[in-house]
C-alpha cells in the first residue's frame, strides 16, 4: 500500500507504527504538510537523532504546503470568483431561465429508434420444462 504526497510516495502500512529514520521523516512530512501553521511536537519515546528526523520532515511539509497554495493562488489569481456578497446582475428567473436553455442544448438528443423495420425475425421458441422435486 502507498501514500502519495506532493513530493514523495510512501510505500507500507499507513497505520504501522514508524520505527526507522525514514518512517519518521515521513510521519513528520505528513504532519506538517496537514499542519502548515503548526508547530513541530517531538514525538515521545525516541532518541535525539529520530527526533531531528521528525522535525526535518515536518519542516519540508510544511514548506511543500505554502510552494502549493501559492502556485494554486498564481493560477487562479484572474479567474472569476464568486463569494458571497457580491453582486448579481441577472434576476433569479432570468438565470434558470438561461441555465435551462444552456443544459438543453447541451443535453438534448433523441431516443435511438429501436423499431425495426421490414420483416420480423424468427420468434424464439421456449420450451416449456418443468422441474419436478424427486420423488421419495
Amino acid at each position: 500500500m502507498s501514500t502519495t504526497l506532493p513530493e514523495i510516495t510512501i510505500e507500507g502500512r499507513t497505520d504501522a507504527q514508524p520505527i526507522t529514520p525514514s518512517d519518521l521523516w515521513c510521519e513528520g512530512f505528513m504532519t506538517g504538510y496537514n499542519q502548515p501553521d503548526g508547530s513541530a511536537t517531538r514525538p515521545l519515546m525516541i532518541n535525539d537523532d529520530l527526533a531531528g528526523y521528525f522535525i526535518a520532515g515536518f519542516a519540508c511539509g510544511q514548506d511543500s504546503y505554502h510552494q502549493l497554495k501559492e502556485e494554486w493562488e498564481e493560477r487562479f489569481r484572474n479567474m472569476p470568483q464568486v463569494g458571497p456578497g457580491q453582486p448579481i446582475d441577472h434576476e433569479a428567473e432570468e438565470l434558470q431561465k438561461e441555465y435551462k436553455e444552456i443544459l438543453e442544448a447541451l443535453l438534448h438528443e433523441h431516443m435511438p429508434h429501436t423499431e425495426v423495420e421490414g420483416e420480423p425475425g424468427p420468434t424464439i421458441v421456449r420450451p416449456n420444462i418443468v422441474i419436478l422435486p424427486p420423488a421419495d
